[in-house]
């Protein structure tokens, strides 16, 4: 999204207050055989016709102290990623269970190690997901950086975590004011997700490398462009030879920018990541030597830090489940 609407930090959030407040929902079992309203663009939410088993995740059950203590010492400094999800001809879904009460589905949340080894946080958004959508899984990332996890949403899932549950929602028939967003897969752009309500299929809003608001002077590239260019809003108003001189100076760094951006290939694999470099080699690192069998030791810390079984490790190693499902 453009600089002036960042969810995180310009865009007024609009989080769903009623839904962290009492409960989120984990699919179940269709009760009845009417079909399912499939639209035409894979796009548009899907729409169940059907009454879906009800099973509430109580988001409201306090913090255990003792959760609140591991998850500063394990989770506190985790990065999270955004992604498209992986199976992109999945839209978002929308159900209703036997009280009468509308839930939806954007996408889902994970905690797991990557290719490089390195534990972090994971967002895999479905196409034709909304901002709700987005804020909904990134407070329940956030929640679970306090310490809410087991208990509170999250399962455990392949030797990490997955928050794989939908939000309260209104009904379907009534207009959705959230607008539909795509994860930036470009590594250059400052930006997380960008707006795309108003673009066609595969388009939304510029991404932005940097910017100057003061002079209304950026670095930015269409989605529709290879290439990012310099904007330069201009002045309504006479400049004095002081704010001239400034204008020049910032016009000249965005040229500076715009090259250098330019000259860099985007990485979508380690778009939002804090150390690209560090991931590479970790990587490389894992697939060019053969990995080592566990030791008893390793099984043990793993399981400390994880919360989980040493037997649920084990199997993880095993089954190379270790790598998380939105990367490259």
């Amino acid at each position: 999204m453009s600089p002036q609407t960042t969810p995180r930090c310009r865009h007024e959030r609009r989080i769903h207050e009623e839904a962290l407040a009492t409960g989120c929902h984990r699919e179940g079992e269709g009760t009845s055989s009417q079909e399912k309203d499939q639209l035409m663009d894979n796009a548009t939410p899907t729409i169940d016709s059907r009454i879906i088993d009800s099973r509430i995740i109580d988001l409201a059950a306090p913090l255990e102290p003792n959760e609140a203590d591991w998850a500063e010492t394990h989770l506190r400094g985790l990065e999270t990623i955004t992604r498209p999800a992986r199976d992109q001809t999945l839209a978002p879904r929308i159900w209703r269970t036997a009280d009468g009460q509308w839930w939806r589905k954007g996408g889902i949340a994970t905690l797991q190690p990557g290719a490089d080894g390195q534990l972090r946080f994971a967002i895999a958004l479905r196409k034709g997901a909304n901002l709700d959508d987005a804020m909904f899984l990134q407070d329940a990332v956030e929640r679970a950086k306090d310490g809410y996890l087991l208990r509170h949403g999250w399962e455990r899932s392949g030797g990490g975590y997955v928050f794989n549950n939908a939000r309260r929602y209104q009904h379907p028939s009534l207009p959705d004011k959230s607008p539909r967003i795509v994860p930036c897969t470009d590594s250059r752009c400052v930006e997380t997700i960008h707006n795309a309500e108003y673009w066609g299929d595969g388009e939304h809003d510029d991404h932005y490398a940097d910017w100057r608001e003061e002079n209304g002077i950026s670095v930015r590239r269409a989605s529709d462009q290879p290439d990012y260019r310099v904007s330069f809003v201009g002045t309504e108003e006479d400049v004095s030879a002081e704010q001239l001189g400034r204008i020049i100076t910032d016009l000249q760094w965005a040229r500076a920018t715009c090259e250098k951006v330019n000259a860099t290939a985007s990485d979508p694999v380690t778009k939002g990541m804090r150390a690209p470099l560090a991931y590479w080699a970790g990587r490389n690192a894992a697939e060019s030597e053969p990995r080592p069998a566990p030791t008893v030791g390793d099984i043990a810390r793993i399981a400390h830090a994880m919360q989980a079984q040493p037997s649920q490790i084990l199997d993880a190693y095993e089954a190379s489940a270790l790598v998380s499902s939105v990367e490259g």
